[in-house]
């Protein structure tokens, strides 16, 4: 990308805001009729000239935890679900972008918005980046023979966000697909055939049957994968961050079973959305 770029790894640090977003956001029906927002406003405050719009492949984004925590800190927020709502078999990844580019241009037309944010949590992060990418350098990027699907001219001329941010995003589905394969495994016609120093129910490599498991940092080096550190180097933005938010899981919330005493984790919501908040007023 070479806008601007804020990651978030995996390993995000706990309460949140009890100030109340929006209680009644209001419903938004694009097209195709399968597309669907829920655009919610901060209650208080001067109007917001930033929005921000998240998406996912499939899942229900309508309540996403963004969707109450960055209205809370002065952003327009559009949590968007795509044409693949609710449903892997309708999947076209190319499509989608189709429908974020309406979300923008939505956005756009919004009174005082002057910047959009793409915000891409876990799936949401190929579909967002994606977007990113074709709407930079045009239909070019999805086409060629080296492409094992080609997107249509139809991508040509979206609408570029401001900004990108990556929480805890995946590198794909079909790359998770592929290394979900158990790399222990030396024979395919065996399973039970596995390579030992790789193997994540080794007791050897840390692995306890009756308590949390405790893998050495050499097993973890050979068996672990480090999607976020890879984004931020990969991507073309001179102007990126890369934040690791101690304690939280997957979705922000405390990782309550890493914590040595009880709530030492509960500001994970807060220092992660407080994060996110300040890299994009310092921009914008």
């Amino acid at each position: 990308m070479r806008r601007r770029l804020a990651l978030l790894g995996l390993i995000l640090l706990a309460g949140s805001p009890q100030a109340i977003a929006q209680s009644d956001p209001l419903y938004i029906q694009f097209r195709p009729g399968a597309v669907k927002g829920a655009l919610y406003k901060p209650d208080t405050g001067p109007a917001p000239h930033v929005a921000v719009l998240l998406t996912h492949r499939t899942s229900n984004f309508l309540s996403h935890i963004a969707t109450r925590e960055l209205p809370t800190r002065g952003f327009l927020v559009l949590a968007m679900n795509p044409r693949s709502d609710n449903n892997e078999a309708a999947v076209d990844f190319e499509r989608n972008a189709l429908d974020i580019k309406s979300g923008i241009e939505f956005l756009r037309k919004q009174p005082g918005v002057t910047q959009v944010v793409l915000f891409g949590h876990s799936g949401g992060g190929p579909a967002t980046s994606f977007y990113q990418a074709v709407a930079e350098n045009g239909p070019s990027y999805c086409q060629g023979p080296n492409k094992l699907v080609e997107c249509l001219n139809d991508l040509a001329g979206l609408p570029r966000a401001d900004g990108l941010v990556l929480m805890d995003a995946h590198p794909g589905i079909s790359v998770n697909a592929l290394r979900s394969i158990n790399p222990a495994v030396v024979n395919e016609d065996d399973p039970l055939w596995i390579d030992p120093p790789l193997d994540p129910f080794n007791p050897a490599n840390g692995y306890s049957p009756d308590d949390n498991s405790s893998y050495s940092d050499q097993f973890r080096h050979r068996y672990f994968i480090r999607d976020n550190e890879i984004h931020y180097e990969m991507a073309a933005s001179k102007d990126k961050d890369y934040i690791v938010i101690e304690g939280a899981a997957h979705g922000g919330t405390p990782c309550t079973a890493c914590e040595t005493t009880p709530g030492e984790y509960s500001n994970t919501l807060k220092n992660l959305f407080d994060y996110v908040a300040q890299w994009i007023d310092a921009r914008f």
